[in-house]
């Protein structure tokens, strides 16, 4: 038998095209199901489950690679057994570019660069020689006989069929095995056979993409495929778990049960009932509030004056920044957890809650409460002073003793109301436009900014913009609710006090609703339809990992999730999208 060495599979790992399953396999299956052996059967039409939300059915999807997150998350679940791998090549996956550029959600991100294929192969590689230096490792990836010397054909079958339903996420046709199995060469031990077959599984695309062309076509539309039990279990684990399905998803994909729609109900309910799905929907939650990364503290003595109130800001700003944006995320955390899964919570909870769910002393005292022990009720903020998220430091805070109304009331607007202000074109903007306007004593940030902004031409698009950021003036640069706003120089001098203005008119909501304060923009906001849009739009998008089409089926489902949110919970309206038809279906050319 011919045999793929060490640099055998990067060869294989080039290959990443919808063409290429894997050594001997074929991902032209869309005319037909799988039986439970994975092989093709093209004569098992199968009712869709549930009703088609739009009359054309979902789009063609493309061929996506794991996110990042979800390829380590995977390489941790595949290598749970097998002692120190996963730790040992988590600096070579780390080599991976980062997901998110120019996306709303990370996951979005499907770019393909020389990096992924290089970390793949590295990836795999190291994998392969762990099996070979550690015998530990080698029995609990292929089983005790794999440490023999001498090949055994039957413990290696095994080991493909085994592993690689764990790696190909579904059972390998006979092409597949025999693919696998030509690999192996009398010329090498027992143990080498069974790393060259690691790797080569490892780097192969039905490893590192989502493969979706299992399956069964609709008994009366040829333009659907009614996914297989494998494929959905896929589907359910890389949404709410962004990793492989664990062993009960894989045993009700072989028995047949999800799918049936009780079965699938009741794995629904056990995925969402997981830490996993708390992780990642945090995570999804995490993206879709939190417009920019937090940079640090700024070790000025513009920003020391700016905190010397603050006993715990004492010391080392690196470390307290640190801590602080740890706080900060663990505080987001447990708020949207809280709503989400712990009480019967609505999208409109997320922007009006007035609790503290802090345990951080640290941002404690930036909010003036006491720090919640994660048990009973949270403790209240003072009337007036916050609600929901936006009022979170989290989704204020800039480090610095400045802050910016203008980013602020963009990420309101785009963010909560999805809400479309264009960029303007280089022509539009005067020289100075990026620049912060000049300090002045007699002036407030508000006042500064809309003298600024004040002609015609930016006015067309910050009428929109300003409002927004001028309510959260209520919040300094480290997210303190505060009524007055200390002009500090660069020295650190104060040279003014000046009352804040939080009150703004909202141009395009509610009938351009005048609210005093962030509070009430927060209700006025809660209460829009646009958030309720936004919300589904978002939640779609992180679901299904790309923009919405124009079309009615997407449309449509956007429209069922924001029902359940508007009239349900919002646990209610992320189990929506599971439950939509498209959910178990794709189209098929």
């Amino acid at each position: 038998m011919a045999r793929i060495g060490r640099s055998g599979p990067l060869l294989l790992g080039l290959a990443l095209s919808a063409c290429y399953v894997g050594p001997g396999g074929s991902a032209d299956t869309d005319e037909g199901g799988t039986d439970s052996d994975g092989t093709a059967n093209p004569d098992d039409p199968e009712d869709l489950p549930g009703n088609l939300c739009g009359e054309a059915g979902p789009e063609i999807p493309d061929l996506r690679r794991l996110s990042v997150a979800q390829y380590d998350n995977t390489l941790r679940d595949l290598l749970a057994d097998a002692p120190g791998v996963f730790e040992g090549v988590q600096s070579l996956a780390a080599a991976l570019p980062v997901d998110g550029e120019g996306t709303t959600f990370s996951n979005m991100d499907n770019r393909l660069a020389g990096r992924h294929i290089d970390t793949w192969f590295a990836v795999g590689t190291a994998v392969g020689d762990a099996m070979l230096a550690d015998d530990a490792v080698l029995t609990a990836l292929a089983g005790n006989c794999a440490t023999s010397p001498e090949i055994d054909d039957q413990c290696l079958e095994s080991f493909v069929s085994d592993f690689g339903l764990r790696v190909h996420r579904r059972p390998l046709s006979d092409d597949d095995l025999n693919g696998y199995l030509s690999l192996v060469s009398s010329e090498r031990t027992g143990p080498e056979n069974y790393r060259d077959i690691a790797v080569t599984m490892l780097i192969s695309p039905r490893f590192v993409y989502h493969f979706e062309v299992d399956g069964s076509p609709a008994s009366d539309r040829a333009d659907i495929l009614v996914l297989d039990g494998y494929e959905i279990a896929s589907r359910l684990s890389y949404h709410f778990w962004q990793s492989m399905p664990d062993d009960e998803l894989f045993a009700a994909a072989a028995d047949g049960s999800l799918n049936d729609e009780a079965g699938y109900q009741e794995q629904l309910e056990r995925l969402l009932e997981s830490d996993r799905a708390r992780e990642t929907t945090e995570g999804f939650y995490r993206e879709w509030f939190i417009a920019r990364e937090f940079g640090g503290l700024a070790d000025t003595p513009a920003f020391r004056t700016f905190s010397e109130d603050l006993s715990t800001f004492a010391g080392d700003p690196v470390a307290v920044g640190d801590a602080l944006r740890d706080a900060m995320r663990d505080e987001l955390d447990a708020l949207t957890s809280y709503y989400t899964f712990e009480q019967d919570g609505a999208v409109s909870d997320l922007l009006t809650t007035n609790l503290s769910f802090t345990d951080s002393p640290l941002l404690a005292e930036l909010y003036g409460v006491e720090p919640w022990d994660g048990t009973g009720q949270p403790p209240e903020f003072a009337p007036g002073q916050r609600a929901g998220v936006h009022t979170r430091a989290a989704t204020l805070v800039t480090g610095d003793h400045t802050t910016n109304p203008i980013h602020r009331g963009v990420d309101i607007q785009h963010r909560l109301l999805c809400t479309d202000i264009p960029a303007p074109t280089p022509d539009q903007l005067p020289p100075d436009a990026f620049d912060p306007p000049p300090l002045d004593p007699s002036m407030t940030t508000r006042e500064r900014i809309d003298a600024k902004t004040g002609d015609a031409l930016c006015m067309s698009c910050h009428t929109f913009i300003n409002p927004f950021g001028h309510t959260l003036e209520a919040y300094d640069g480290l997210g303190r609710f505060r009524e007055t706003e200390r002009v500090i120089d660069g020295n650190g001098d104060v040279l003014a006090e000046l009352p804040i203005d939080a009150s703004a008119t909202l141009a395009g909501l509610a009938d351009d609703a005048v609210v005093s304060g962030p509070v009430e923009l927060a209700d006025v906001v809660a209460n829009d339809e646009a958030y309720l849009h936004c919300f589904a739009k978002h939640y779609f998008e992180f679901t299904y990992r790309r923009e919405p089409t124009e079309g009615d089926n997407d449309a449509c489902v956007m429209e069922s999730i924001e029902t359940q949110a508007g009239d349900g919970t919002i646990r209610s309206a992320l189990a929506e999208i599971a439950l939509q038809t498209e959910f178990r279906i794709r189209g098929v050319e």
